[in-house]
């Protein structure tokens, strides 16, 4: 954070700055000046300023949520209220919100300099985007001290399964809703491929919704306005709302909307939804502070979550072709085991060698070899079913597991046969062109058995599967052999 670097927001009124704001250039402070509070808190999130000031002419009892959304994004700043003769007498009103430095036309350079100066920064360990900052510190101060005691029991709650990332989405909604009394309520989530929000988890929907279905769109209604620009709204009458609206089939039995963003820093991993409260009463300022304070908190939880869920991915995948890679299929070929024991189904192990790999790396070189690997990797996905069980091997070695079929039979064309078949065809055809536009054609070899039908262990069904593969490769390479058919093709 630059010393010299402020923030200057114009939250209403005057179109221009006021002359302190040059003044403050004059003397060698770098003013960002934005456009409007939303404008203003995009700044905030993009940089660490040393103080925010408020040009409040047209302040309004709303933007108290706009100022606590700052305060926010903004913990290290110092926040300055600028007023004019009009609306002095919103001090108390300011106060509540939060900003103790309040300075009044005619502004003074001077003064403002001597409060930055008296200004004392936070301990180190409560410092934005400090490793050392525990969850609750995160917190609004204005919380009672019932609120805390809820919040702890609520992190004790969140952190009993850490991985667990949809018994968090579960709490999340579940443990203000019950609090607050709220009848309706819902969790959306950003869906980053789409930049919508997703309806993850929901309560008191009518029965016509199909809440799976549901996605808003960035700034659309006040969901999409929360996830756009990560600021609280709490509506106390929705008839009289001029910006929200509820859409004329959507029948709620209160008028109060409280709609909070679930904040991870600077990321916004989602929105929080309640109304209808059990006795009709509107929400209440301390009722979005205590859900706010859960918000953040359960953000930690949802992206820890989501980081464990990626590094338990990256744990069972190939990074080179993106297929589960050896670890993965040991553990699913012993569980697959078990469960065609249990219930007396078939499983089938189909185990594939390019032919000739090593020779096609000392001609190409192994870069080309890789390339070869992804493509052999996609044609594989391509061609195989979604419940079967895709895996690098090893090398230009792949496993596939295909639950619930039967001992292959190609005379019969039955399922086993179809797929290994069918994909054995497709690398044949496939064009794998190398620098230089030269076309080079790969093909494959590769090794069947079942379960029970050639063996009831699943260490036997990888051993005989794999004599079936040594024997389409000594047999001529590029097909398909079924272990203990007379007739392999």
């Amino acid at each position: 954070m630059d010393k010299d670097e402020l923030l200057f927001i114009r939250m209403g009124g005057k179109e221009k700055p006021p002359l302190i704001v040059t003044e403050l250039e004059a003397e060698g402070f770098h003013v960002f000046k934005a456009r409007d509070p939303l404008d203003g808190i995009v700044h905030a999130r993009r940089r660490e300023f040393r103080a925010v000031l408020l040009d409040l002419s047209g302040f309004q009892k709303r933007e108290r949520q706009v100022i606590r959304a700052l305060e926010r994004v903004a913990p290290q700043a110092n926040f300055f209220a600028l007023l004019s003769p009009a609306c002095a007498g919103q001090n108390l009103d300011l106060e509540q919100s939060g900003i103790r430095n309040i300075l009044q036309e005619p502004y003074k350079v001077s003064d403002l300099v001597t409060l930055l100066d008296q200004d004392h920064q936070r301990p180190d360990d409560f410092q934005a985007g400090s490793p050392s900052r525990s969850v609750i510190a995160e917190v609004p101060r204005r919380l009672s001290p019932r609120s805390l005691d809820l919040l702890r029991l609520w992190t004790r709650d969140l952190s009993q399964d850490l991985a667990n990332v949809e018994e968090i989405l579960t709490l999340t909604l579940e443990l203000p809703r019950k609090e607050l009394s709220a009848n309706r309520a819902s969790l959306f989530l950003v869906d980053d491929d789409s930049q919508t929000l997703v309806a993850k988890r929901w309560e008191g929907l009518e029965k016509d919704v199909d809440p799976k279905s549901l996605r808003i769109r960035h700034g659309a209604g006040i969901v999409g306005h929360v996830a756009q620009h990560g600021i609280p709204v709490l509506v106390h009458d929705l008839e009289h709302e001029v910006l929200f609206q509820p859409t004329a089939e959507r029948k709620y039995q209160s008028r109060s909307f409280l709609c909070v963003p679930i904040l991870h820093g600077n990321k916004i991993l989602g929105v929080l939804c309640f109304t209808d409260k059990t006795d009709g009463s509107a929400f209440t300022e301390a009722e979005r502070e205590l859900v706010q304070g859960h918000a953040e908190q359960a953000a930690a939880f949802i992206e820890n979550a989501h980081q464990l869920k990626r590094m338990e991915t990256l744990s069972i995948v190939d990074q080179l072709t993106g297929l589960y890679n050896r670890r993965y299929f040991e553990s699913c070929l012993e569980n697959e085991t078990i469960r065609a024991k249990r219930y007396k189904r078939f499983l089938t192990l189909a185990l594939l060698d390019i032919d000739n790999f090593k020779n096609f790396n000392d001609s190409h070189g192994y870069l080309r070899g890789d390339l070869a690997l992804t493509g052999v990797a996609k044609i594989l996905q391509q061609n195989f079913r979604k419940t079967d069980i895709v895996t690098r091997w090893g090398g230009e070695e792949f496993a596939v597991l295909l639950p619930e079929t039967e001992k292959p039979d190609p005379s019969k064309k039955n399922a086993a046969f179809h797929f290994t078949e069918r994909v054995r065809r497709a690398i044949e055809a496939a064009d794998l062109s190398v620098e230089g536009g030269e076309n080079v054609r790969i093909t494959l070899s590769g090794g069947v058995a079942t379960f029970p039908t050639d063996t009831l262990e699943k260490d036997e069904l990888l051993a005989k599967a794999n004599v079936a593969l040594k024997k389409a490769k000594t047999s001529g390479k590029n097909k398909i052999c079924i272990f203990g058919a007379d007739d392999e093709k």
